[in-house]
């Protein structure tokens, strides 16, 4: 019995390979009569132009010339090939299934995959933590960009370390189109992460993915890096309530403060090495006054220029772009900002008790939110961060809580007042760190708290603000470094401490 059914499979498999054989060879032959009959068709109307030119009057050449035109034109426009509606031919053994005839001895498979349509997405292109398995999918495409319903794409990922290391790749085949890559780096440092389809490069283009260890917050006694001196044309000086902070991880995680009184944003090295500043105190383009919240994406740094109720965009080098300030009602004195998983910028409207939405250039997308105490209703909302699960949170001070919304800006759930030891109270900056978690400044509770992303309670984080400072820690914007670290705006102390 099992011999026949493998003597059945066999027959069915050679079949299927010759009839993909024999369609491509048909294929071949009549784009080969296709070309042949149009390199015949040139040559006819290169010898008909030389003998144009060479032999008739200027009329004549005149006349030939709309004629050799139109007729080149035809050339310029047809389809010479027969497209090939199945590019790919391939061999493979689904792993879904079991007990199937097919399984026992695989698959011969003719695709329409095309590379450069192809797609990676998902959390392990953007982040990576050492020992732990990191995940991204890979949808397959036809030329036109249909996605495929099938399996048994060749689909693979090298990923590298920046010593020629290899990381070691598992893929999976969903047999439907799509596939999961899954990695788990040994160490800390960047990785490399290119995807091709039988061999090409995908539409995806290759990425770098800096990976971190894990953190264990209950460990930390005191801050790893304080950034408080800057020196600037030879004078030395302090920063004066830096308020805002944010992380460029595509400019070598350089570390920018919205320093607040001195009306300007600082940009330091990822090591706390002061690098250069632009801003000053007015109401001009490029001027400002009370910056309070730096966002950076696309090579472009986007500023909450509070008091003068309007966000400004500069350059990654501080170079003014454009400014913008009028969404459903004009902004009121906001204090934070994120950029959304669609690219969009979102703001923390302060004043005004919502939440406003601008595209990248500044057009207004929409805003929700009033004033109160309910559900998506706020007193004075401070600062939002976008989860890579696309939620975006966003602390509602006066309520001393974190309202999250899912990526079209919908209610979702909210936490942070169930239990009093841990309440918050006026809860400030927002960021998440690259477990996923979200960390939250507990400002007059002089302190930080990690919750997951669902909102339940990991750990206080207080050590480092006990007496390491000149006055009580009144922590303020949040974000996290390259390397896994949180840097935290000490605001009263004037100064910004790794932790």
């Amino acid at each position: 019995m099992i011999m026949e059914v493998l003597k059945n499979r066999e027959k069915e498999l050679l079949q299927n390979l010759q009839r993909i054989y024999s369609h491509k060879e048909d294929v071949l032959i009549k784009n080969k009569e296709r070309l042949h009959n149009r390199l015949e068709l040139i040559k006819r109307t290169c010898r008909f132009t030389e003998i144009a030119i060479n032999d008739g009057d200027e009329i004549q050449v005149l006349i030939f010339e709309k004629y050799a035109r139109k007729r080149l034109e035809e050339l310029s426009r047809a389809e010479v090939l027969i497209p090939a509606s199945e590019g790919h031919c391939r061999y493979y053994v689904t792993g879904s299934s079991p007990g199937k005839a097919e399984n026992l001895l695989g698959n011969v498979v003719c695709s329409a995959a095309e590379p450069n349509q192809c797609e990676a997405e998902g959390e392990g292109l953007r982040r990576a933590v050492v020992g732990q398995d990191s995940c991204f999918l890979v949808n397959v495409k036809e030329k036109n960009g249909t996605p495929l319903t099938n399996g048994g794409d060749d689909v693979q990922a090298q990923i590298t370390t920046t010593r020629d290391e290899t990381v070691e790749v598992r893929v999976r085949d969903h047999d439907n189109g799509t596939y999961t890559i899954t990695y788990s780096p040994n160490a800390s440092g960047e990785l490399i992460i290119a995807v091709r389809v039988y061999g090409e490069p995908i539409k995806t283009p290759d990425c770098k993915v800096h990976a971190v260890c894990q953190r264990d917050y209950e460990k930390i006694e005191k801050p790893l890096l304080t950034i408080s001196r800057v020196t600037l044309s030879g004078k030395e000086s302090t920063l004066k309530l830096p308020c805002g902070v944010a992380v460029d991880n595509d400019n070598q995680g350089r570390i920018l403060v919205a320093d607040c009184h001195n009306h300007s944003i600082k940009i330091f090295s990822r090591d706390g090495k002061f690098i250069k500043s632009f801003g000053c105190f007015g109401t001009k383009n490029g001027q400002l006054n009370n910056p309070t919240d730096i966002a950076v994406n696309d090579g472009k740094i986007y500023v909450c220029d509070k008091d003068n109720s309007r966000i400004q965009c500069f350059t990654s080098e501080g170079v003014f772009l454009t400014k913008f300030s009028h969404g459903s009602t004009q902004l009121k004195r906001p204090w934070g900002l994120c950029i959304d998983c669609k690219g969009r910028v979102v703001v923390a409207d302060t004043k005004n008790n919502k939440i406003q939405v601008f595209s990248s250039n500044g057009n207004f997308v929409t805003s929700f939110g009033k004033e109160g105490s309910g559900e998506s209703e706020f007193q004075q909302p401070y600062f939002v961060t976008s989860h890579p699960n696309g939620q975006i949170y966003i602390t509602d001070n006066g309520n001393h809580r974190v309202q999250v919304f899912d990526e079209s800006y919908s209610y979702l759930f909210q936490f942070g007042g169930e239990y009093d030891a841990l309440r918050l109270k006026y809860p400030t900056g927002i960021t998440t760190d690259n477990q996923g978690h979200v960390i939250v400044a507990d400002q007059c509770n002089s302190r930080l708290q990690a919750y997951q992303a669902d909102g339940k309670h990991k750990v206080v984080i207080s050590k480092p603000f006990l007496n390491t400072s000149q006055y009580q820690s009144y922590p303020k914007g949040l974000a996290v470094s390259l390397d896994g670290y949180v840097v935290v705006a000490d605001s009263d102390n004037d100064r910004v401490v790794l932790i």
